[in-house]
């Protein structure tokens, strides 16, 4: 594994980028398909994890590509996103497109990648990885960085009853943006979800 980060960092040291951005595709891969060994042999494997993506996100953001080229890359980490099966990797794809997607023609192809896979519904299981409910989270930070606020609002109002990190981000997108309305909001998220009285109230406190 140390190889393959040397490697890497050979090729960015020598301007090839793009040769760098392979490599730490194919780690991240390789460290995806042998999850089990790496759990078992790897010391702090998640840092080392979330290292090769980000670092490939990195790279990628360097190259400074145009929308065109961009969208390859979007659309490799968000297949990444959908399909790892194991929380702290799905985490590391969301933030790696968190940062890649710069320009409103970016978030709107992620935007158009997301929208068709939205789940119907989804539950309050408190699983801290459910992955309809990263998805509708992710579609919400979407959202509001390309400032459609109501559409923004009607996603909160579809999913916030059923699921309280989704009610949660609704309290703390409106004390954001319209200080104001926050305390009725929070009130509502308080009559969902009770058991969550002092953290909900504590957002609009500050």
């Amino acid at each position: 594994m140390n190889d393959f980060f040397k490697a890497a960092e050979a090729r960015e040291r020598e301007g090839h980028t793009k040769e760098a951005i392979r490599i730490y595709r194919e780690l991240s891969e390789s460290m995806s398909a042998n999850f089990d060994t790496m759990q078992e042999h790897v010391k702090n494997w998640k840092n080392v994890f979330e290292k090769t993506v980000n670092v490939m996100a990195s790279c990628i953001i360097a190259q400074e590509y145009e929308h065109t080229e961009m969208r390859q890359h979007i659309s490799y980490l968000y297949r990444r996103f959908i399909s790892e099966e194991h929380g702290h990797m799905i985490e590391a794809f969301g933030r790696a497109l968190e940062r890649v997607c710069i320009r409103v023609s970016d978030v709107r192809y992620w935007q158009s990648l997301y929208e068709p896979n939205l789940p119907d519904a989804v539950s309050d299981n408190h699983f801290q990885y459910n992955i309809p409910v990263l998805m509708v989270l992710m579609q919400a930070h979407i959202l509001e960085k390309i400032g459609d606020s109501p559409a923004l609002e009607d996603l909160f109002k579809k999913y916030r009853n059923n699921n309280f990190s989704v009610c949660y981000a609704h309290v703390e997108f409106v004390h954001r943006t319209d200080p104001d309305r926050s305390l009725e909001v929070a009130k509502q998220a308080v009559r969902l979800f009770p058991n969550a009285h002092r953290g909900i109230m504590h957002i609009v406190s500050q």
